[in-house]
């Protein structure tokens, strides 16, 4: 057995001075905290946008879903997209967290005239487009009523060969052409669907600055839904009462510049350029309208959307008068030709 006495009592029972006995302390209890530098914690991070990118303490780490282990202590979050705002957030780490980001569209109110370029998710440019005002359509058919044109931006040229290969290159996407029996193009008069042309050969010398061509309806669409992911913004073709209001740009004319075609204004058969029945003009190669639009006489047939698939504007191999303002051009929805293109409008 062991006997432990409180204090100095047992220099008391032997007589001995206290000053060779020690108090005892008491027993402190000591309630350390040891931080384990080892320690992570699951960070997780969700948003209700795709193609995003969230960047934790500066450094990108992709896209949401993300789930990362981080070290305690603070962290700031930012997730970023174009065309949206960022969202930002410090978060302290004392355990798994998760976080969930909302992120809003950037609201811009665009003024008529404006220049408009949407950042893709590749962090590249998209198209450039032009704000067009709203206004009124007069009616060609004289018992019809003027038509009301609400305000949005429109491509200020056809969709470049290099605005389709960005889509082409980001989606791994294969046009008809490319697939079927080629593309049509004009053989002593006839049309013709030549097997080896598409939009990377049309039978012509051709420049990522030139109008894409040998694409149909599907090809279109495919492209104008991939551009409205990639920039979070609403894509479509214009339809045949947008694509007039943006071509007259007020005019009553046959062309927006008068009732004559004249010499080298347009890109038509016959109409005095370097590439008049010959190939397409790289955009912009001609004056722009007062919108400010570009090739909305000749170059390429535009298509626009509607009941049935009609495309608008004449082309590089078709006479002028098929190029006045009014003219429509019916075609199937799978046809394809190397004088076919089109231009995006974005709804605003």
């Amino acid at each position: 057995m062991q006997g432990v006495l409180p204090k100095n009592e047992a220099c008391k029972l032997l007589n001995v001075s206290t000053r060779y006995c020690a108090e005892q302390a008491p027993q402190v209890k000591k309630n350390l905290t040891k931080t384990d530098q080892g320690t992570l914690y699951e960070l997780t991070i969700r948003s209700n946008q795709y193609d995003d990118e969230v960047f934790i303490d500066g450094v990108s780490y992709g896209s949401t879903k993300l789930s990362v282990m981080l070290s305690p202590g603070a962290h700031h979050i930012v997730i970023k997209k174009p065309n949206y705002m960022d969202f930002e957030q410090s978060v302290k780490l004392k355990n798994n967290t998760m976080v969930r980001a909302e992120l809003v569209k950037a609201s811009v109110s665009w003024k008529n005239g404006q220049a408009v370029q949407d950042f893709l998710a590749s962090g590249e440019r998209g198209p450039e487009l032009i704000s067009v005002p709203a206004g009124q359509l007069a009616a060609s058919d004289k018992q019809a009523n003027e038509q009301a044109i609400k305000a949005f931006s429109v491509g200020t040229n056809p969709i470049t060969v290099a605005d389709f290969k960005r889509f082409v290159t980001a989606s791994n996407y294969t046009t008809a052409a490319e697939s079927g029996n080629g593309c049509v193009e004009y053989v002593n008069g006839k049309e013709t669907y030549n097997a080896d042309l598409n939009w990377r050969q049309p039978g012509f010398a051709q420049t990522d600055e030139h109008p894409v061509v040998c694409i149909n309806s599907a090809d279109t669409n495919a492209y104008l839904t991939w551009l409205s992911k990639a920039t979070g913004q609403k894509y479509r073709l214009p339809n045949n009462g947008e694509w007039e209001y943006s071509a007259r740009a007020g005019s009553s004319y046959n062309y927006w510049w008068g009732n004559d075609a004249g010499n080298s204004k347009a890109n038509c058969a016959y109409c005095g350029s370097q590439w008049s029945n010959k190939s397409t003009a790289p955009v912009k190669s001609f004056k722009a309208n007062r919108f400010g639009l570009y090739d909305t006489v000749g170059n390429v047939w535009e298509l626009t959307s509607g009941n049935n698939l009609v495309a608008r504007g004449g082309a590089w191999n078709f006479a002028p008068k098929l190029a006045q303002v009014d003219v429509r051009l019916e075609l199937k929805p799978d046809f394809r030709a190397n004088y076919v293109g089109f231009r995006a409008l974005r709804e605003n």
